[in-house]
């Protein structure tokens, strides 16, 4: 099994929300003058203070450093314009502390992304985690990548950056060779090194076929001008994924299940005459159940700490022979991912965790924006944060791209999506709903307060939540109060003093059973479909003939079943959640960080 060192994220300020994003990156075209340097650069290096061993060593160490400035600029530039908001994983190999300040500097200029930033040890990781302004700094065997060691598993990067102080032509060489098995496809490669004045393009010329047959290219080349030792750089990208041995990561013998909502006891008797001690490699492929399926692949590789357990998630549209197809195009070089989406498009992406950015709407985003792209009933959001129910998610986000003059680009809107949210998304235009940008400051927690508030409207019906007193005279019971979402539906009942019995989400039977039986018009719940013994239970807390239970974590009987069959519904009920979204947003935040006071509502 693979040892991972887990990082403190101590730079990281802002709360945390799910993105999805390529797998793989974008090619870019060669360049041969691409590593020329500005300016700025030049300013950066000059600012730190470099201790070399004689001026000869400061003045290629400053080549160097300029040449892998220019480059890793342009790279990161590259994926900037290319993603909104994505993690970006840089690996930095090299003995010479100022050379990774002065890189670190160079991704400090793009405050947008968010960068793992990868050492070669605890020391440099500790001595660099509190320069980084958007990211963290993680610990990998970068030696071995200049040593000619065996590279043990690894993550693949985005960016690998590689300085060798003293090399030959054959050292050289075999450096750019390691460096291919290193990147993802469409990953840069930038390798450095010290070299006799002639011997950088001899190199280049040299690495060229057995490049190509790895799956890499030549992006651009540079060479300093002065005395041996001369910094020689080679810019290279992975154009596909040739240099992994085994091409692809399906294996015929691997184990397949197909999940859908209630197949848990199945799954589970089909492990039990399984060898747990044994290394098996297990896919799980789902749907819709994404959710469910997701935090049932959580718990299976706590329990079954021997298997590779992954999950796939294909589109609810796809067939099984659309399913198989892509199943056994996964590249081996996502080993590391334990779960994976397949778009609509048939592109493989990966979950990542980023800050919620600031929520400022951009006054040049409408120009950004091809409206002429999205569909008329469409609109193109970047998600800033959202909360997946089943496979449906709310969302808050920031308009992108639309042809609806009531959304313009720059807007920020809360929303409801029937399917996981990427970065960005498509979503129905009457599906979402322009919102202040005090809205948005409730950050992580503001798609679970949607919907929580959604739930509190939908579950009564809108029509007698427009009528309040019909309202207050029913008899409601809220379990899982003291969840996200059970916090905002205890909010907004007392806000409108509508009473309620309260019960946490770790509530017993017993506990329920206290509540009294055949009592209630009305019961909220987040137990999910798979929870069939509380959720029978429940029913027989109901008024006979006159109670309905509303279940927001379920697929039929809940917000999704509702967002399918009757969208409408959805609709006018966002019409009537976000005013009080706007009017109780200030009260929200300490509410859904305090305990909830379940005592007050017990019923004796």
């Amino acid at each position: 099994m693979a040892k991972h060192h887990i990082d403190p994220i101590p730079t990281v300020q802002r709360p945390l929300h799910l993105i999805y994003q390529p797998a793989s990156l974008p090619s870019q075209r060669p360049a041969s003058a691409s590593l020329s340097c500005d300016d700025q650069l030049q300013i950066k290096w000059d600012a730190i203070d470099v201790n070399a061993d004689s001026r000869l060593l400061a003045s290629a160490l400053r080549s160097a450093a300029l040449q892998q400035g220019a480059a890793l600029q342009r790279a990161v530039t590259a994926f900037a314009r290319d993603a909104s908001q994505c993690v970006v994983r840089v690996a930095i190999a090299t003995k010479e502390r100022e050379l990774v300040s002065y890189l670190i500097t160079v991704l400090n200029e793009f405050p947008a992304l968010f960068f793992e930033i990868f050492v070669g040890n605890e020391e440099q990781r500790e001595l660099y985690a509190s320069r980084v302004q958007s990211g963290v700094v993680r610990t990998a065997d970068l030696d071995k990548v200049l040593t000619g060691e065996d590279l043990p598993e690894h993550p693949y990067y985005d960016i690998l950056v590689v300085f060798d102080r003293s090399s030959d032509e054959d050292r050289f060489r075999s450096i750019l060779l390691r460096c291919s098995s290193c990147v993802v496809p469409g990953g840069i490669s930038v390798v450095t090194a010290q070299l006799h004045a002639s011997c950088g393009y001899q190199v280049e010329e040299s690495i060229r076929g057995p490049y190509e047959q790895l799956g890499m290219a030549v992006l651009g080349s540079k060479q300093g001008n002065s005395d041996p030792p001369s910094a020689a750089t080679i810019v290279s990208q992975r154009i596909d994924y040739r240099s992994t041995t085994d091409t692809m990561l399906f294996a015929r013998d691997a184990l397949i299940f197909a999940y859908s909502h209630g197949q848990e006891m199945t799954l589970q008797q089909y492990f039990r005459n399984l060898d747990s001690s044994e290394e098996l490699d297990v896919w799980i492929l789902a749907g819709r159940d994404s959710g469910r399926a997701s935090g049932l692949l959580r718990a299976l590789r706590r329990e079954y700490i021997t298997w590779t357990i992954r999950l796939v998630v294909f589109p609810p549209s796809f067939s099984e022979q659309q399913r198989n197809e892509y199943l056994v195009k996964i590249p081996a070089i996502m080993r590391q991912e334990p779960e994976i989406l397949v778009s609509p498009e048939g592109t493989f992406l990966v979950p990542r965790l980023v800050p919620i950015p600031p929520i400022v709407p951009d006054p040049v985003s409408e120009q950004k924006s091809i409206p002429g792209s999205v569909p008329l009933d469409k609109v193109l959001v970047d998600v800033c944060s959202s909360w997946t129910f089943n496979s449906c998610a709310a969302i808050l986000g920031i308009v992108n791209g639309t042809q609806s003059p009531m959304l313009p680009a720059g807007t920020c809107v809360v929303g409801v999506l029937d399917g996981v949210p990427v970065q960005p998304s498509i979503i129905h235009a009457d599906l979402v709903s322009h919102v202040s940008p005090e809205v948005h400051s409730l950050a992580a927690a503001g798609p679970a307060c949607l919907l929580g508030f959604l739930s509190a409207v939908l579950a009564p019906g809108l029509s007698t939540f427009r009528r309040l007193q019909r309202l207050q005279s029913m008899r409601i019971l809220l379990t899982h109060a003291d969840s996200p979402v059970g916090r905002a539906i205890a909010f907004l009942y007392s806000v409108l003093k509508v009473e309620h019995v309260k019960l946490d989400q770790n509530a017993s039977m017993l506990d329920l059973a206290r509540v009294g039986k055949g009592s209630f018009h009305l019961i909220i719940s987040g137990y999910e479909g798979t929870d069939a013994g509380p959720i029978t239970f429940m029913r027989s807390l109901l008024l006979q003939g006159e109670g309905r239970m509303f279940l927001w974590n379920t697929e039929d009987e809940g917000v999704t079943n509702i967002l399918r069959t009757d969208p409408c519904s959805v609709q006018d009920a966002l019409a009537v959640v976000v005013p009080m979204l706007e009017e109780h947003v200030t009260d929200l935040q300490p509410v859904l960080s305090s305990p909830v006071d379940t005592k007050s509502s017990d019923v004796e």
